[in-house]
């Protein structure tokens, strides 16, 4: 689902234009296709990590305590920041860092193909690693 909202991001999320929030996609604009096709790879990449975390931790918490789920929803956006930790270790530079985030390089790399999730295969991200 895709929401439009310019006041998100004019009052909020100031430095950006478009956000998944637990696989919802918001933008400032629905007409930046670009931008649009950019954060629909996001949501893919949330659902993959998302499906995963959930196939590992449901055992887990079938035996041990079902608030282990609680990590699900949540493991796209670890896994960014903790990402998003080392590359700015590694680089010593924000806007580079955050580029180079697995997630945001494949995103970048393929917003302007817009047939590239019809086609994208499981976890591609990690060809970005």
């Amino acid at each position: 689902m895709t929401i439009e909202s310019k006041w998100l991001f004019e009052k909020v999320l100031t430095r950006f234009a478009g956000t998944v929030i637990f696989g919802f996609l918001f933008v400032k604009d629905l007409e930046d296709k670009e931008l649009i096709n950019h954060e629909k790879i996001h949501v893919r990449q949330f659902l993959e990590i998302s499906l995963v975390v959930a196939l590992l931790l449901i055992p887990v918490a079938w035996f041990i305590s079902y608030w282990f789920l609680m990590a699900i929803p949540v493991a796209f956006y670890i896994w960014y920041g903790i990402e998003f930790l080392i590359r700015l270790i590694q680089y010593r530079d924000r806007e580079k860092a955050y580029k180079k985030i697995a997630f945001e390089a494949e995103a970048y790399d393929k917003e302007d193909d817009f047939t590239y999730l019809q086609n994208r295969r499981f976890w591609r991200f990690w060809k970005y690693i």
